[in-house]
């Protein structure tokens, strides 16, 4: 993708945003894909200055891109006064499932984040747990999502407290479920959330035999009582 830079001005504040943040805001000649593999192509009044590999993590309704680079020292040494001729951006290339393992870590925190649905379940099944309570900041994240993450395993006791601290989380059944049936739950945590349940979901835990005794014990207790 094509973007014009005016004057010196804007080139200085663009290394600036590159340095400082390992990515720049854009506006392009035409707005690409969210969450593609971009090239950008930087070109000042006497053509190409210079091209920028990234992901783009975000696109405004103004039409502004964020884009994170590959290489945050890309535009290091390049004035606005000199004119590549040697390299020509190559546009979008890949769908982000065949370049997720590419990325940095750094990019994949920034999909946490800031990532749509598609990016949520490739963080949702990296192996890298450390990004997983990164989701839990990203304002699309849907309360089926958690759960499923929470069922499958592939959350770890960080991501778990994570949830566990949020009243808004755990106050939905579908999650409070997921995180009672998750073997590395705290056992004083899991029996606490059995009187948030339905009493459906609890007779099928008080019938469960491959639970921890204590958690099973408590559901049994809520039943006799109901």
């Amino acid at each position: 993708m094509r973007v014009k830079v005016a004057n010196e001005a804007e080139w200085t504040s663009l290394v600036q945003q590159l340095r400082e943040h390992g990515g720049v805001s854009v506006r392009p000649d035409k707005p690409p894909a969210a969450f593609s593999q971009v090239e950008v192509a930087f070109e000042g009044p006497d053509g190409l200055l210079a091209a920028l590999a990234g992901t783009v993590v975000h696109l405004s309704p103004d039409g502004l891109v964020s884009v994170v680079a590959t290489d945050a020292k890309a535009l290091e040494g390049v004035g606005f006064g000199t004119a590549s001729s040697n390299h020509e951006p190559q546009g979008e290339v890949k769908p982000l499932w065949a370049t997720y393992d590419e990325l940095s870590k750094h990019d994949k925190l920034k999909l946490a984040q800031h990532g749509n649905v598609e990016a949520r379940r490739l963080i949702l099944k990296d192996r890298d747990q450390t990004l997983h309570p990164h989701l839990l900041n990203n304002p699309g994240i849907t309360a089926g999502e958690v759960a499923a993450l929470v069922r499958s395993g592939g959350a770890g006791p960080a991501f778990i407290a994570r949830v566990a601290a949020r009243a808004d989380l755990l106050g939905n059944p579908q999650i409070a479920e997921a995180i009672v049936m998750n073997p590395q739950t705290p056992v004083p945590l899991a029996v606490q959330l059995i009187a948030k349940l339905p009493i459906d979901v609890v007779r099928r835990i008080a019938k469960a035999g491959n639970l921890r005794m204590p958690i099973v014990s408590a559901a049994r207790k809520r039943v006799i009582v109901k």
